[in-house]
């Protein structure tokens, strides 16, 4: 929106006739119609640009800013039923946004941040303009009013607000369901390491068994081997000690 604001400041100040501009001062009445050629289309481009409540014209004498063409309706701020008489010409601003400040002593467009003065809450984009020998003579500046400004947001607001509630919803989901995953990871892999111990329970008294059945073996084996041993001796004996 602050580009939008600047862009179209930049190009309505390449309308604005920089030596009639000074021909404006304190004397000008507003129904001269030297002055009314100048204002009126300023303010048709004030009428054609979404939102812009005010367009004017500023210049530094003095380091002092001054209002010059001024021909946007006013609001009722003094609240006496009828809109407010725009500054006059060579009015002194007494609260100027340090952008249009900025736009008049350094001779640069400018966006202002949010700045509040008694016409109201405003953003505003300054642009300077010159008169044919390319010298500065003043800038325009357009002031969005933040009560329009806010309402355009409103939709934006919404449509976030819900994207929000939206978001936190999945999160919500998401975060559910992997704690599910991680509960139900755990749990097979407190199967799996169960199994693996009843497994290798298992396989250590099955080798157990195998070692206690070699033992066995080898028992049984050693007893005939001496059963062996013992009938072989008998027998020896025994051929040695017949007598037919």
């Amino acid at each position: 929106i602050k580009i939008g604001l600047k862009s179209n400041v930049m190009s309505a100040a390449t309308t604005i006739d920089g030596y009639l501009h000074t021909s404006f001062d304190a004397s000008t009445v507003r129904k001269d119609s030297v002055y009314i050629a100048q204002i009126m289309p300023l303010e048709n481009i004030r009428i054609n640009a979404k939102d812009i409540r005010y367009i004017y014209t500023n210049i530094l004498v003095d380091e002092k800013v001054y209002f010059i063409l001024n021909p946007s309706p006013q609001n009722d701020n003094d609240g006496d039923g009828e809109p407010d008489l725009a500054p006059a010409l060579m009015e002194v601003y007494d609260d100027p946004s340090p952008a249009l400040v900025k736009a008049l002593k350094e001779n640069v467009s400018t966006v202002s941040d949010v700045y509040e003065d008694k016409w109201g809450v405003f953003i505003s984009a300054y642009a300077p303009f010159y008169n044919k020998s390319g010298e500065l003579v003043g800038t325009l500046g357009m002031d969005l009013e933040l009560n329009n400004f806010y309402e355009r947001l409103q939709p934006i607001k919404i449509a976030f607000e819900k994207t929000v509630l939206i978001i936190i919803f999945i999160g919500v989901i998401i975060g559910l369901l992997i704690w599910y995953i991680r509960i139900h990871a755990q749990v097979l892999l407190g199967y799996k390491e169960t199994s693996y111990l009843r497994i290798k329970q298992a396989n250590l008294e099955k080798e157990e068994a195998y070692r206690e059945s070699i033992t066995i073996m080898e028992k049984i084996d050693q007893r005939l081997w001496n059963k062996e041993m013992q009938k072989k001796i008998f027998t020896n004996t025994f051929a040695k000690n017949y007598v037919p």
